[in-house]
């Protein structure tokens, strides 16, 4: 049976369908009653309009039962069940029946939309989750192809449109049962010309062909300018500084409107080859109703009441035959960004982080070891990291230095695992990470970026985001161990303050300050920082560094600093001195001025403690 059904659908109509039962987010059940309830809708829209003919031959045989029950077996079976509901017929009572399906219908009609809209609405609920779960659960190569953009167009308005899918099925389920329905009843009153109707509504159909695989082409092209558009406005609104400081603004206006303009002919075509079906399909279908009506009248000699219904039924199926065609064209359209969506699905998923650790991770209490651990980004013919050995001291600041371009947020990425190595072993106390659990790992671990996250929403909310059970009185004494509560309590709202995107209402080194209160919440075993100071002035500087010595001090974490500046690195227990992906040396200077050479120089400062022999063989010096 199902084969049967496949080979007689066509593939354009399929393929979609095969796609959104494969994404797991369709509820048979749920579909089996919205379809359940469409049959309703149809049968008994069909019952009111076919009940119109007896109501015709009631009026035109003066009410003479004997009369109709002789000529029509309709009649014979209605007279039985009138008698059985103990119902005279009248004219009245046969109107009363017309209406008592027309309210059905309309039950019908109201209960299959609120189950359509809730299972729709379910649909694209679940697979935006999906699609937003296994992104964000997939490796960080893949997270970071995505533009910000894309990502949002994918999420919103292709998830939405690939969604409108469901929509387009219910309709056109409820299109062929209105057809099969409506098709009975014509065949019922004129067999040869329904015939005749069918076929040339099927050549009509054919007709149109063209325009439905035109409008498909149109609209993939549609979707991918579309998510190019998205990436162009996410790009330009972030860099809008930029823009006007060096006043850019009429060549970003090129730009954009070289994307408008482009979006605007394809959907111009796009409506052009829809339009060109109602263009096609309407004079055919007007064409094929008087092509009928005059086939029964000259040739059929059919009563007035049956041509009153074959006309009532015709005018119905006219719009109906339009509908399909649009509906194929929409599918079309609609099956572009389900595409692109379920495409997604399965990148992501093929991109999923695996994670085979056993063992909880609950800190180190001797060393983070890399042992030769070497890293390349898929694509780079350089490795990012190359053979490097090192280790990190517990419960010590350790910064790791080196130009631009040198392995060192390679490097940090691989603690949390968010990069794993392509060869050598990291070790925890002896113990390789990959076997500790990614959750416990990372829940371990705090990580300050050079750019501060501040999430659009209160200071409240976002000091304890790796915390949300904390209270009150545990964010502001993070806060006041960032240095952070003073200018909290500036603020109007103080900690109720609402923050607005990228914390527009603080100042880099209040932005900075409370990013690591955040990470001093979450009572890290290790805290990772990216360049804490480099945009800060020197009060704020100064702050921040005070926190972070407060917290060597504690020897309770383990802290991890890329560092460029000299006055972050003179604060280190040990450094890490990496180029090119190489660790070229490790330990503490006996002279932390020497540093400065380096810093402005390249040259490496050769007093480190246990000098490059042992830094060589990865030798930490005894502090």
């Amino acid at each position: 049976m199902i084969s049967i059904l496949r080979s007689a659908i066509p593939r354009d109509w399929l393929r979609p369908a095969e796609a959104l039962l494969g994404l797991g987010v369709v509820r048979l059940r749920a579909v089996a009653m919205v379809l359940a309830l469409s049959v309703c809708v149809v049968l008994f829209e069909g019952i009111g309009i076919t009940m119109l003919m007896p109501i015709l031959d009631f009026v035109q045989a003066d009410a003479d039962l004997t009369q109709l029950s002789d000529q029509s077996r309709l009649w014979r079976i209605l007279i039985s069940v009138y008698s059985f509901a103990n119902l005279p017929i009248t004219l009245i009572t046969l109107s009363a029946t017309v209406l008592f399906f027309t309210i059905l219908r309309q039950l019908a009609g109201y209960f299959q939309l609120v189950e359509g809209t809730k299972l729709r609405h379910d649909i694209g609920r679940k697979m935006s989750m999906q699609l937003f779960e296994r992104i964000l659960s997939s490796r960080a190569e893949y997270i970071q192809h995505f533009n910000t953009g894309s990502f949002i167009y994918l999420l919103g308005t292709q998830v939405q449109a690939a969604n409108a899918l469901i929509n387009s099925f219910f309709n056109l389920s409820m299109l062929f049962m209105t057809f099969l329905v409506y098709g009975i009843v014509i065949l019922w009153i004129a067999p040869i010309a329904s015939l005749l109707a069918f076929v040339a509504s099927i050549f009509a159909l054919a007709s149109v062909n063209h325009y439905v695989r035109a409008g498909g082409t149109i609209s993939r092209q549609i979707v991918r300018a579309g998510e190019l558009w998205s990436r162009f406005l996410t790009e330009r609104y972030h860099a809008w500084r930029l823009v006007k400081l060096s006043d850019t603004l009429d060549r970003e206006s090129e730009q954009a409107r070289y994307w408008t303009d482009r979006i605007y002919m394809l959907s111009v075509q796009l409506a052009r080859a829809t339009g060109r079906i109602d263009l096609v399909m309407t004079p055919l279908a007007v064409l094929v109703i008087l092509a009928g009506l005059y086939f029964a009248v000259t040739f059929l000699s059919i009563s007035v009441p049956l041509i009153t219904l074959f006309v009532v039924v015709m005018m119905r199926l006219m719009p109906l035959a339009k509908n399909f065609a649009r509906l194929r064209q929409s599918i079309a359209i609609q099956t572009a960004n389900l595409e692109r969506v379920t495409r997604a699905m399965q990148e992501s998923e093929n991109a999923r982080e695996e994670d085979a650790g056993w063992r909880e991770f609950t800190g180190i209490k001797q060393a983070i070891t890399f042992q030769n651990v070497s890293f390349q980004y898929a694509g780079s013919a350089i490795p990012a990291l190359n053979d490097c050995s090192l280790t990190i001291p517990a419960g010590k600041m350790t910064a790791i230095t080196g130009r631009s371009g040198a392995g060192k947020s390679t490097l940090v990425d691989l603690l949390p695992c968010l990069l794993r190595p392509t060869a050598g072993t990291i070790l925890a106390d002896d113990v390789p990470i990959e076997t500790y659990t990614l959750r416990s790992l990372r829940r371990a671990i705090a990580f300050v970026p050079q750019t501060p996250l501040i999430l659009d929403a209160s200071v409240l909310d976002n000091v304890r985001y790796l915390h949300p059970a904390a209270t009150l009185e545990q964010v502001r004494h993070a806060c006041q161990r960032a240095y952070a509560h003073e200018f909290i309590e500036e603020i109007a709202e103080g900690y109720d303050a609402m923050l607005g995107e990228n914390g527009v209402r603080l100042s880099g080194g209040q932005r900075q300050r409370l990013v690591l209160a955040r990470a001093f919440l979450a009572d890290p075993s290790i805290l990772i920082l990216d360049e804490p100071t480099s945009a800060l002035d020197y009060e704020s500087e100064r702050k921040v560094q005070a926190a972070l010595d407060t917290l060597t001090r504690s020897g309770t974490v383990t802290l991890i600093v890329i560092a460029h500046r000299l006055s972050t690195i003179r604060s280190a227990d040990h450094i890490v001195v990496l180029r090119e992906g190489r660790v070229i040396h490790q330990g503490r200077p006996t002279h932390p001025e020497s540093l400065e050479d380096w810093l402005t120089t390249g040259a490496v400062p050769q007093d480190i403690s246990g000098g490059p022999a042992q830094i060589a063989e990865s030798k930490v010096s005894t502090y």
